[in-house]
């Protein structure tokens, strides 16, 4: 037991190792230390922070725990590029913990190869890896879920409350790095809740406690701040500028989509907060209604999109150093991103249609198999809602990968007797 154990640990450094080379080759190659692009999303984390620290006040749209993230540049002013330098090491040491605990999580349903290769296949994503240089929430996030499906795993294998309660706070905690979380914490209670409910005993429930609080710390402040007892608006707008709008602007008299765009969002921003979600939503119902054909063409140009292209902030490079290589990598980088995002989307798809098929075949048991369930459904909610943004390249779809990795170690066993049965 001890030389398994030291085994692993040594593939584990091993591993690391490797990540951190890969990290260096990346980045070196397409001069992503150099690169000084402002994106829109990092200014609005760095306001979160500047709000918070300032006047004590939530973002409409961050969560405090991305503003917890962007503390040190927020405290800086509006220097972007100290964001960049603060956040490269953080996120860096994150990505490294996302690839340390999938190599757990896998090490623990599987065998020490499969983890390996699968740490290594997730590490090699070259869309996650180039978010290791800005400021956004998807390392974080994952780092939050990924530790949260360690703690199922534990719970799973060695029916450890410890790791339950745990894995549960940290399910809890990533919706104050991305809103998304919601639907997934609610899964999680779904599937979790009466697990959960019988550990109560335990002292670690006080990790949940603690992890609830602090949710219901934020929405304490966005009550106080805005209105609503949520965690943000970011959901509303979302639908309102990206789907609803560019339908209803198909079958408007304007010409001009920029023109379009402002007078349709107009109306929105000029509505206090606690109209703005009632407002998005009774456009949206009102376009869908008169306009369903228009609403889900858009939804499916966002989704194929987001499903099927390379990384934005590679496409962004600029050679700024003037190597004679940077062409060449930042082509090979391009098409090795479009080719995972599409290679992924598909797995995805496939894992997610095998596991109804199990399902339906009666080959899932709700007691042994609720990590199976867990993973496959927020997998399905998380790919669902891709749709609703446009044009945001390969970046929300790959922290998916990691779901995906696990996805298929769990259905592996399950098809490999399906098999041997017949």
């Amino acid at each position: 037991m001890a030389l398994k154990y030291k085994s692993s640990y040594k593939t584990l450094y091993l591993l690391l190792s490797i990540s951190v080379i890969w990290y260096v080759l990346v980045f070196a190659s397409i001069n992503l230390w150099s690169q000084n692009s402002i994106y829109v999303d990092c200014s609005t984390y760095l306001k979160a922070a500047q709000l918070l620290i300032y006047d004590f006040q939530p973002h409409q749209w961050r969560p405090l725990g991305m503003a917890i993230y962007a503390t040190i540049p927020g405290a800086l002013g509006q220097d972007y590029q100290s964001v960049f330098t603060y956040v490269k090491p953080i996120n860096l040491l994150l990505w490294l913990g996302c690839i340390t605990f999938l190599y757990l999580i896998i090490l623990k349903l599987s065998n020490r190869k499969f983890a390996f290769y699968g740490a290594l296949l997730f590490m090699s994503c070259i869309g996650l890896t180039v978010l290791n240089n800005l400021l956004l929430s998807e390392i974080p996030w994952l780092f939050c879920i990924l530790i949260g499906i360690y703690g199922l795993t534990k719970h799973k294998v060695d029916n450890s409350i410890l790791w339950l309660n745990v894995g549960i706070a940290f399910i809890i905690i990533s919706i104050e790095f991305r809103p998304i979380s919601k639907f997934i914490i609610f899964l999680l209670l779904v599937i979790y809740g009466f697990t959960f409910l019988k550990s109560l005993a335990s002292k670690s429930r006080f990790f949940v406690a603690a992890a609830a609080l602090i949710i219901l710390g934020q929405f304490s402040l966005m009550k106080q701040e805005y209105g609503d007892f949520t965690i943000s608006y970011i959901d509303s707008f979302t639908v309102h500028h990206y789907l609803t709008e560019p339908a209803a602007f198909a079958t408007s008299n304007y010409t001009d989509r920029k023109a379009f765009e402002d007078d349709w969002m107009a109306p929105y921003f000029n509505k206090p907060y606690t109209e703005r979600r009632e407002y998005a939503t009774s456009k949206f119902i009102s376009e869908i209604s008169e306009n369903p054909f228009g609403v889900i063409n858009v939804y499916l140009k966002n989704q194929l999109h987001n499903l099927t292209t390379p990384s934005l902030y590679v496409l962004d490079a600029k050679n700024l150093k003037n190597t004679p290589y940077f062409t060449l990598s930042k082509t090979i980088l391009l098409l090795l991103s479009k080719f995972q995002n599409i290679a992924f989307s598909c797995l995805g798809i496939v894992g997610l249609l095998l596991t109804l098929f199990l399902a339906l075949k009666k080959q899932l048991q709700f007691k042994e198999d609720k990590l199976l369930l867990f993973i496959s459904l927020s997998l399905g909610y998380t790919i669902t809602v891709i749709g609703i943004s446009a044009e945001q390249y390969d970046r929300l779809n790959v922290p998916n990968y990691a779901l995906i990795i696990i996805l298929s170690v769990l259905l592996y066993p399950k098809l490999k007797s399906l098999s041997k049965a017949k």
